[in-house]
């Protein structure tokens, strides 16, 4: 007996394969067992993907999707509010969501959307292709202050110390800072 109705029926897996799927997609993404019982927020975010995407895909009930995990249905309700959250805030988050509800559709089966996999592909390209701009341009920014000398938050403060203290005080004006900080 399936636990769901299908939401696409023409998906070449049953229900549980889908799942099954899903869990081995998240495993690989993440490298995190979503069955472990933590409540370590990297467990949290990568169960809440999951709910979201068992919940919308398969049409399974809160339920449902609790016993799978092993939690309750108020758990599987708390980890769908997370997503909403997190998909409107965390550009990450929602990266590896969509990275991941994209492998899921590719592997159960056609796409009732009437999307091919060609189209699929090409909307990964610029997911990937504006992740890759996001992180050149922060790895430009590092580069800049690294050859500014300004890889601390404080080093402009410490700029201008160093600039008006003669050589041979920044040693013990060193100390002082040192033993200041230490008494906090």
């Amino acid at each position: 007996m399936e636990l769901v109705r299908q939401k696409t029926p023409n998906s070449f897996l049953g229900a549980q394969e889908q799942i099954d799927l899903l869990l081995t997609i998240m495993k690989m993404e993440t490298g995190l067992d979503l069955k472990r019982k933590t409540r370590k927020r990297e467990y949290v975010d990568a169960r809440a993907i999951t709910f979201y995407i068992i919940r919308t895909e398969l049409d399974l009930s809160l339920g449902s999707i609790g016993k799978i995990f092993n939690k309750d249905h108020a758990t599987v309700l708390h980890g769908l509010k997370v997503f909403s959250n997190l998909i409107e805030t965390d550009k990450s988050f929602k990266n590896r969501f969509n990275k991941v509800l994209f492998l899921f559709k590719q592997q159960k089966g056609p796409d009732s959307s009437g999307e091919n996999h060609e189209d699929q592909i090409k909307k990964l390209k610029i997911l990937y292709e504006d992740r890759i701009k996001v992180l050149l341009l922060e790895n430009n920014s590092l580069k800049i202050q690294i050859e500014n000398g300004d890889t601390h938050p404080y080093s402009d403060i410490k700029k201008m110390i160093y600039q008006r203290l003669k050589p041979k005080r920044k040693d013990e004006f060193k100390r002082k800072i040192n033993a200041i900080l230490n008494g906090m």
